[in-house]
């Protein structure tokens, strides 16, 4: 509270100064001082700073002060509302005039009736009449505050209430001096405020176009564009379509606030706002409401448009939408061609990559074998990943089937590195494969290659290969200088099969030997390069501080393949980063008495037949228990039945020996990610490598509908399943607390 002086000569106790909060401080001392001032002089009983918005759309107060609660209840209904020159009220009417309004009685004022009009329609009949028996006896002067050129700011409003006398025309003169100050201190603090917003922009900016161009991936550059713009402006509603060239349309391929179908949405070049907006290049903002922005049916109160486009490329269109009226305006339009900007380089970079990409893949396509057939009796694991991910490494390998019906098997390491070093490993193995029809000797068939080799490897380079031929209960092999691969003995025991030649390309006549182990049901081979055993940590290897435990825990009971991923998984969290490629092989017979897939069998069935009702009974209970009883039923984290009747989405159930001990199902998310629910095995059928079956034939079938990526959703207290999911190759990529426990979504590149 502070003390006024009126007219009557009696001190009374006031309200204090009103402030925006938003305003500076510096703001505030100034519009603080020149109210001190202006009530000293007039003895006013209401003073009001409304600034009004450079689109003359809304009208605020910045500062105001009031003699009375009464004065301040009648003021403030129209201090913060539209600006409507169509109904004008004091503000507007000064505005308009261009000059200071002096209304020396408000009921005797040509704008009384639409004043009152304001006051109903802003607090009701009872409320307008109380007001109104404020105002009517009030004068006012209203003296709009402008910069030096001109520019109006707002409006400076006094007013004066019995006993107090009326403002009077000799009042102008001071009420426009103060304006003048008071318009000093707005400018000022605007051009601060707009500095602080540039550089605030600017600095989103700067960080918008870092994320989008943080990856070469396609649909992470896609993502990360709609992201941003979410970032930078008030939109509930994005799409961001791409041109393709071929079809010469506009598609959906990243979205938010969007059903999936409706933001897969097609239309062709000059087809609506977005499509005109690609087609000539020019942004384009509706600040009126549009029926279907970009898709038909989805309306929006006002809508973005913005080209991407580079050196005359057409990339794509990015378009932002609100359900309100005029929320989007030419602010937000200018910071999404700003992201443009950054988001076509981040699309050039990424499709230029994919290119490269492509190439590289159709001139290594054969350095790397794809999947063997069938392998009768045995069960195959194998990771391989070159050193930085590149699509080609020196590593070699293969396993494929011998014309009397044995199985080959090696695997190689080339010296060097590079592209160059791919194709002489693609060389190696093809000599391989071709001598090795001829002879199923080992020994014989890298002797050949060695004297092939001779002469087509560069000087000093050699090659360490380890070919094995398993028929029957019999494993012959030849080593010639790998890193001594494993038999693991299904009863415990374990040999290592050791080098018994030189690595080829030493010698012209190099002396290459051959030796034979048995490989009984349940006996396992593990073979590795030296990429992953040469792991290292603080000069700790891999192969000396990890693997050896790692092997005699889980290598005579862990499923193949999920053995080789868990090794594998586990060298990259060893090590701070792996140095060199890395192939994981691991080689199973199975029979009796074997641990594997003998009587597992995979149906894709209904979610909600029998058997995935069963499943699914005995999952929620496991989460019940471990989350607490009161875990709802959500869709987003269950998923319903019909979920896995889309299409794109499958449902399966694990049988062993006809019993059903597990479950899993995949659904398409987004364009390119799918994403697994419900996986789960009973109690009674874990440790057997379930789980990791049904992961691989998830994504399996997750990839062959088009996914790039997985992803699912999982929480702390499933240990057993982060576990699972970590040694296949998922990572972490949001997590949220949710009832003090932590909910993770994982993701997997396919």
């Amino acid at each position: 509270m502070s003390t006024g002086i009126h007219g009557s000569g009696r001190p009374v106790r006031t309200p204090g100064v009103t402030l925006d909060v938003a305003a500076p401080a510096g703001l505030h001392d100034a519009l603080d001082q020149i109210i001190t001032q202006l009530r000293a002089i007039l003895d006013p009983s209401g003073v009001a700073f409304e600034v009004i918005d450079s689109e003359r759309r809304r009208i605020r107060p910045e500062a105001s002060w009031f003699v009375t609660d009464a004065a301040r209840e009648a003021f403030e209904p129209l201090m913060r509302r539209s600006y409507d020159p169509a109904r004008p009220g004091i503000t507007e009417a000064a505005v308009e005039a261009g000059a200071a309004l002096l209304i020396e009685r408000v009921e005797e004022w040509a704008g009384a009736e639409r004043l009152r009009e304001r006051l109903a329609d802003g607090l009701g009949p009872e409320g307008a009449a109380t007001a109104w028996a404020w105002y009517r006896n009030a004068s006012f002067m209203a003296c709009p505050v402008r910069t030096a050129a001109g520019s109006t700011l707002g409006v400076l409003v006094i007013s004066t209430h019995p006993p107090a006398p009326p403002l009077r025309r000799k009042d102008l003169r001071t009420v426009e001096a103060f304006a003048s100050l008071a318009a000093l201190a707005l400018e000022r603090s605007q051009l601060l405020d707009a500095e602080a917003r540039r550089t605030r922009e600017e600095k989103l900016l700067n960080a918008a176009w870092h994320a989008v161009a943080a990856s070469l991936d396609l649909d992470v550059v896609y993502r990360a564009i709609v992201a941003q713009a979410r970032a930078l402006t008030d939109a509930d509603r994005i799409l961001l379509a791409r041109f393709d060239l071929a079809a010469e349309e506009l598609r959906g391929v990243a979205f938010h606030g969007l059903a999936g179908p409706a933001g897969r949405v097609r239309f062709r070049l000059g087809e609506g706002m977005a499509g005109r907006a690609a087609q000539t290049g020019v942004p384009a903002v509706s600040c009126a409401s549009d029926a279907g922005w970009v898709i038909e049916g989805e309306p929006a109160g006002s809508s973005l448009h913005v080209p991407i486009v580079l050196a005359g490329r057409l990339f794509g269109v990015l378009s932002a939408a609100h359900a309100e009226r005029g929320r989007l305006g030419e602010d937000d339009l200018r910071r999404l061609v700003e992201l443009a900007r950054g988001a076509a380089g981040a699309i050039a970079n990424a499709l230029d990559f994919q290119r490269e990409r492509r190439t590289v893949d159709a001139m290594t396509r054969g350095f790397v074998p794809g999947p063997p057939d069938a392998l009768p009796g045995l069960e195959l694991g194998l990771v391989y990943e070159p050193v930085g991910h590149q699509v080609g490494g020196g590593d070699l390998f293969g396993v494929w089937t011998l014309p009397r019906g044995a199985v080959a098997v090696l695997l190689g390491d080339v010296s060097g590195k590079g592209l160059e070093v791919a194709a002489l490993s693609a060389m190696v193995r093809f000599f391989v494969e071709a001598r090795a029809w001829d002879t199923e000797d080992p020994a014989e068939v890298l002797a050949q290659t060695n004297r092939i080799l001779r002469g087509r490897l560069p000087p000093g380079g050699f090659v360490t290969a380890f070919l094995a031929v398993v028929e029957g209960a019999a494993l012959r092999y030849c080593n010639a200088g790998h890193p001594p691969p494993l038999v693991l003995r299904a009863d415990g025991g374990e040999d290592e099969l050791a080098g018994t030649g030189l690595p080829l390309g030493v010698q012209d006549d190099g002396v290459h030997t051959a030796r034979q182990v048995a490989f009984e049901p349940g006996d396992t081979l593990f073979a590795a390069t030296d990429g992953l055993g040469e792991a290292r940590r603080e000069g700790a290897f891999f192969s000396d501080a990890r693997l050896p435990e790692l092997l005699a825990r889980h290598g005579r009971t862990m499923p193949p393949q999920a053995l080789a991923e868990m090794l594998h998984a586990e060298a990259e969290r060893w090590a701070p980063r792996l140095h060199d490629d890395v192939v994981v092989m691991m080689l199973r017979r199975n029979g009796p008495g074997a641990p594997g897939a003998a009587g597992v069998e995979l149906r894709r069935e209904a979610a909600g037949g029998r058997a995935g009702t069963a499943l699914f009974a005995e999952y929620m209970a496991l989460v019940g228990k471990r989350v607490g009883p009161g875990v709802a039923r959500q869709e987003a984290i269950f998923a319903t039945d019909r979920a896995f009747e889309a299409h794109g989405a499958v449902f399966l159930v694990l049988y062993e020996d006809g019993v059903p001990v597990g479950c899993g199902g995949i659904r398409p998310l987004e364009p390119g990610v799918a994403e697994i629910k419900r996986m789960f095995v009973t109690a009674r059928a874990r440790g057997r490598g379930h789980g990791r079956r049904l992961l691989v034939e998830l994504e399996r079938l997750a990839a062959a509908a088009g996914a790039r990526r997985v992803r699912l959703l999982t929480t702390e207290v499933l240990a057993e399943a982060r576990a699972l999911y970590a040694a296949a190759g998922y990572r972490e990529v949001e997590a949220v607390m949710v009832d003090g426990r932590r909910d993770a979504w994982l993701e997997k590149p396919l």
